[in-house]
Parts: structure tokens; sequence; C-alpha cells
């Protein structure tokens, strides 16, 4: 018996992601396997980055607010990912994008008042932008 499966590919101006069989993340009961999401995984190399990068930082209030904001994005991705629903899935995967909005901003006024080093800064962006655009990818695959 021959089954076919919906591919997502997610496409941006910063790079093409590999291609992702949606079967292969769904388990009982329909639910996704979010640790096998690749967004996850970057989300949370990247939180990690972050908080050790920041962890001798004086200003609570900054490195507060922009852990915070990093720990949200694949925390809402795995909270989002066993939600019974869909509608509650993408609800859940629309928070964890604007925390990616929240964190980048936090990095771009951290490079600007010297809390984060511009190289590091930099590559933390990128990633952002790539973490939104996976997250879009997602959105629109399980929207359809």
């Amino acid at each position: 018996m021959e089954t076919s499966c919906k591919l997502l590919a997610v496409s941006c101006e910063y790079n093409f992601f590999d291609c992702y069989v949606m079967s292969d993340f769904m388990g009982w009961e329909g639910d996704v396997n979010f640790e096998k999401l690749e967004v996850w995984r970057r989300s949370c190399q990247l939180s990690s980055q972050i908080y050790l990068e920041l962890k001798a930082l004086r200003d609570l209030g900054f490195k507060d607010q922009i852990t915070r904001a990093s720990l949200s994005v694949p925390s809402n991705i795995a909270e989002g990912m066993v939600k019974p629903t869909i509608k509650d899935k993408i609800k859940y995967l629309h928070i964890a994008n604007g925390s990616c909005a929240e964190m980048r901003t936090q990095v771009y006024i951290g490079m600007k008042i010297d809390y984060i080093p511009r190289t590091i800064g930099v590559e933390w962006i990128d990633e952002t932008k790539q973490i939104s655009a996976m997250l879009a990818g997602l959105i629109g695959k399980l929207d359809n």
C-alpha cells in the first residue's frame, strides 16, 4: 500500500530549510513530537547561548527580559504541539513567533548599549529570523 505525505518546506531570503514529512512528527493521537522539530531544537540552542553569554551581566532587568523571551520560544513550541486542536497549536506557535521578535529587538538594543558583542548579536539576529521563518512555515502547514 502506498501512502502520500505532504512536505513542509520553508524558505526565506536567509536560508533554505530542510523538508519535513509531517507524519514523521505525529505521535499517538495526532500530537506532534516537538523534540523532533528542528525549529524547537534551534530555539533551545539559541536560548542556551543567550543564558551562557549573559550570565555575568549585571543589568538584571535587561538580562531577565531577554532570557525570558528566549526561553519562551521553545517552551511555547512544545506547549502548542501537545495541544489537542490545530487552532491551539497555531495559537502557541504565534506566541513563540512573537517572543522571537521580542528577543530579536532586545538583541538589537543589547548590541547598541554594548551588552552583546556585535559578532554574536549579528549571529543571534540571523538565527531569530530563521526561526521566525520556520515557525511561519509550520503555522502555514498546520493551517492547511
